[in-house]
């Protein structure tokens, strides 16, 4: 029973001392009357040493004829001790837990957890049990001791009693309203320390099972390693030799198994010895054995210590598909230990999943020009030929790791490529898609292909992202009743050009090398990627076949923003800015800052804006009438709200 209606539940705040006792209320005493007209009489009253409490039994006692040296007072009914929040709002309190289930293990400073108060409760209980056979016992406590006696009576773990504790409140948030009665029947199960039911030794030794005539049974000392039932489990699980030979023969052995490195000596030996001894085979062919995951200082990982941050937390902050690359990437898969870091969940957020799904959101803007019927196979582009064999490299890379059960090597693969994709291929080819033809028809079918089998490879790790993405470039069944992607044979353009799988990779590396060196050039001459330069000087490409060195040397011109590449000896820079020059660099930086604006302002691609200029800026809109026709804006001359900088001078301008 709960104690009536006390000052405390009036005021709504904590009181867990008789310090400052908090005795019923007038309202209180007469619910606690009105309860103990309904009751039948107990052998005896267990009440909690808290005043609210001990007025409660001695009103049962007085209405139920029964004389008060039939109430004990005993410590382990008490209220929860809510330490730094005595005396103050439940609210308060409240608010230190982010769920129910918290209570069980985080403590507030001085006071006590759920799983404390459900230690003593449960102490009790076993107590009472053990000298009050089949006697009549009515225990006067608080909410939560109530509620957690209940957990003990019924076995429960934590998880189970959060959730009965949720859903049984009442509309007060409490799980029993003052002066309200619960039938607790507790029966005599094995329970541990902390009151759960526990089937382990030693708890189990104290119970006597009967069979249904009532003959004791009696635990023989003598066990077979528990490890034989789980050696057991190829054949076990079919009933093997004793029937199911067909299913069992045409699943055994197994392919691979996975477990943690610990089980070299247990699991992983006992099924290969009973698989020679009783069946003179292997049991599996294959094992994935991981290691052990530490805390990032390299402890043990403790609940205790609470020296790690909880999955869930991670999971909802970067997704799952990050956590899942992160762990399939790294050394555990290799039966090493790793210190498990946040950041590196992080890291593979940014760097795989978020770069990938940006690469599809770029995509999804020009999905709807695509034809339908351009083949990427038939480009002729060279962005689109290395990209191609990158793909079919990476089809080879990945297959053979995941063939050798390595996820570290086939991950590693996966990052690579989805970088070349996302900083390389979909940057250099921007234009192409915002173009019109042909040519922008083979960049959105280059694309598309590449997301697909993107996800074809992902799928296995990253499950969840492979699916959002194949559906999203149009595909009707899931990702993952997809064939395993197989390396492209030659095809129209290799038979064409007569190209080698691995000529185009080796080329477009020699052009990115020679693309960085010009950039640092550019970096150490303080001049901006977007102020166009007239020519730069590089080695002459080693790799490139003759028939495409032009086109190389123009993707290294457009990566630069050059208007010449020749080749000769060195690097070299050609840093004269020509009046024509700065102009059209101006007109570039005036074009950036337009797009800025129109993302600030949240606009939707092809969603026409009014711009206002500067009369000073008239040469450069001039300059850059076709990217702002692009852009799509209506441009007006005025006084604008921003200012921008060119090498003309401040100019100013206003979007709407």
């Amino acid at each position: 029973m709960r104690h009536g209606e006390a000052e405390n539940n009036v005021r709504s705040i904590l009181n867990s001392t008789n310090e400052h006792a908090m005795s019923l209320t007038e309202e209180g005493k007469k619910q606690v009357r009105l309860q103990a007209e309904k009751m039948q009489k107990p052998d005896i009253i267990i009440s909690s040493p808290i005043v609210r409490a001990v007025e409660t039994a001695g009103i049962v006692a007085d209405r139920l004829g029964m004389l008060h040296e039939r109430i004990i007072i005993d410590e382990r009914v008490s209220e929860t001790n809510f330490g730094m929040f005595e005396g103050k709002s439940r609210d308060e309190y409240l608010a230190h837990f982010s769920q129910v289930g918290e209570r069980f293990s985080k403590a507030v400073p001085g006071g006590e957890t759920w799983g404390d108060v459900r230690a003593r409760v449960g102490s009790l209980l076993a107590h009472l049990e053990e000298i009050y056979n089949n006697k009549r016992i009515l225990i006067v406590s608080h909410d939560a001791p109530i509620l957690l006696m209940e957990s003990v009576a019924l076995g429960e773990d934590d998880v189970q009693t959060a959730k009965r504790a949720f859903s049984l409140r009442e509309s007060d948030g409490r799980f029993l309203h003052n002066a309200g009665v619960r039938d607790i029947p507790y029966m005599p199960l094995p329970r541990n320390d902390r009151g759960e039911i526990d089937l382990h030794r030693p708890y189990i030794d104290s119970m006597v099972l009967l069979d249904a005539e009532g003959n004791e049974y009696e635990r023989v000392s003598e066990v077979v390693d528990c490890w034989v039932e789980s050696g057991s489990m190829p054949f076990a699980e079919q009933h093997y030799p004793f029937e199911n030979k067909t299913e069992f023969l045409k699943r055994s052995p197994g392919d691979f198994i996975a477990e943690y490195i610990a089980q070299t000596r247990t699991w992983f030996y006992y099924m290969h010895a009973l698989g020679v001894l009783l069946f003179d085979r292997l049991a599996f062919k294959n094992v994935v054995s991981t290691g052990t995951i530490l805390a990032a200082n390299g402890e043990k990982i403790s609940k205790s210590k609470r020296n790690y941050t909880d999955p869930l937390d991670l999971i909802n902050q970067y997704g799952s598909d990050s956590m899942r690359f992160y762990l399939m990437s790294s050394p555990v898969m290799q039966s090493e230990d790793i210190r498990f870091r946040d950041e590196d969940v992080r890291d593979a957020h940014n760097r795989v999943v978020s770069m990938l799904w940006n690469t599809f959101k770029f995509y999804e803007l020009y999905k709807s020009e695509y034809d339908g019927i351009t083949m990427a196979d038939d480009s002729a582009h060279v962005l689109d030929r290395w990209m191609r064999a990158r793909m079919n490299e990476t089809v080879e890379e990945v297959t053979r790791a995941m063939d050798a059960y390595d996820t570290p090597q086939a991950c590693r693969a996966l990052r690579d490529c989805i970088e070349d994709y996302s900083t390389w291929y979909i940057r250099r080819s921007r234009d192409r898609m915002k173009g019109e033809g042909k040519d922008k028809q083979y960049a959105l079918a280059m694309q598309r292909e590449c997301l697909l089998l993107l996800a074809r490879l992902m799928a296995p790790i990253t499950p969840f992202i492979a699916e959002s993405i194949s559906r999203g470039v149009g595909m009707k069944d899931s990702i993952h009743l997809a064939q395993w992607p197989v390396v492209r044979q030659k095809t129209f353009f290799s038979r064409l050009f007569g190209e080698k799988k691995d000529g185009m990779i080796d080329a477009m590396s020699e052009v990115r090398a020679l693309a960085s060196r010009a950039l640092e050039a550019r970096d150490k001459a303080k001049i901006k990627v977007r102020q166009p330069l007239a020519r730069l000087t590089v080695p002459k490409l080693v790799h490139a076949p003759e028939k495409n060195r032009k086109e190389l040397l123009a993707v290294i011109a457009d990566e630069v923003n050059v208007k010449e590449v020749i080749e000769g000896e060195e690097v070299l820079l050609d840093t004269l800015l020509t009046p024509a020059l700065k102009l059209e660099g101006d007109a570039r930086e005036f074009v950036r800052a337009v797009q800025a604006l129109r993302k600030k302002n949240n606009l939707k691609p092809g969603e026409m804006a009014q711009l206002t200029v500067s009369e000073n800026a008239k040469v450069v809109v001039e300059k850059a009438k076709e990217e702002l026709e692009e852009a799509r804006v209506q441009i007006t001359f005025g006084q604008g709200k921003e200012e921008i900088q060119l090498s003309s001078g401040s100019v100013s301008i206003a979007l709407e």
